[in-house]
């Protein structure tokens, strides 16, 4: 089984855009993940350096959720004679690859100690973090006149091989002096909750962008996060921006003002399924 570790955690793995004329040489140390993800088809396959191949299912649509993607691909790596020390690069056609160094061993499978859960976690979410790139969510949110709960709309894509592309839509009751503020702070809390229960243990963006038209609700944030006084606020705003910046702890997050209604194709789409969900909720 080998020995417990000790000490500390190894520094968490980084990734670094690779070019495609690079793989060829690389591939001598190199775990290659070839992936092809479309609308109609998903499959992938590891290549060992010393050339030995793993494939997984080809999948007709509807295509597996991108957690059991990453889940079936770190799957395929350790079937490959993946140690978590090689380095692995992922890519898909038209995309380019991702090299993302994994300097962490891979635990036995089985073993449930807590530090070897963590080095697991950390050996996931190198590729995931390869996988799925950086993430942008935007928001926004709609409110009934006269009342009644609130339509929070929010869009999720991300920009690696196994792009993310969500639209989604609920409502929330808000309250506070200002609902129409807190609504928006919800919407962004709605987004975040989203992405992360997509993921699951695969929740590692490299950068995290949350998007909104709502410029009190990215500076009430962002003061709250830097320890000041947030300009107008209320205890129901406080405690909805409480609970993002504990969903976005330890993830490096950026906040930026989108103008709404001027063309900005994923703040159009949050903002029409803001207005589908509070319809339905009257």
């Amino acid at each position: 089984m080998g020995a417990e570790p000790t000490g500390a955690l190894p520094a968490p793995p980084s990734s670094r855009p690779v070019r495609l004329d690079e793989v060829a040489a690389l591939r001598r140390e190199t775990y290659t993940v070839h992936m092809l993800h479309t609308h109609l088809l998903h499959c992938w396959a590891v290549v060992a350096p010393d050339g030995t191949t793993v494939a997984g299912p080809s999948v007709a649509t509807p295509a597996p959720d991108r957690a059991t993607t990453v889940r079936q691909v770190f799957a395929g790596l350790i079937a490959a004679g993946w140690d978590g020390a090689a380095p692995v690069s992922v890519g898909t056609r038209g995309t380019g690859n991702i090299l993302a160094d994994a300097p962490v061993p891979v635990p036995v499978v089985g073993i449930a100690e807590p530090s070897r859960l963590r080095l697991a976690e950390d050996a996931i979410a190198s590729v995931a973090k390869a996988l799925i790139g950086d993430v942008t969510i935007s928001t926004d949110a709609s409110l009934p006149r006269g009342g009644g709960p609130a339509g929070l709309g929010y869009s999720i894509t991300s920009d690696g091989p196994l792009g993310l592309n969500i639209v989604g839509a609920t409502t929330c009751p808000v309250a506070g002096v200002d609902r129409a503020r807190t609504a928006e702070l919800e919407a962004i809390r709605a987004g975040i909750g989203r992405a992360k229960c997509e993921l699951g243990l695969f929740w590692a963006p490299a950068h995290l962008v949350i998007e909104s038209d709502s410029a009190f609700a990215l500076s009430y944030l962002v003061r709250t996060r830097a320890g000041r006084a947030p300009v107008r606020g209320d205890v129901c705003c406080d405690k909805v921006a409480a609970r993002i910046l504990e969903l976005v702890e330890g993830t490096p997050t950026a906040f930026t003002r989108v103008w709404g209604h001027s063309g900005v194709a994923a703040n159009e789409i949050a903002d029409r399924a803001s207005r589908l969900a509070r319809r339905h909720a009257q």
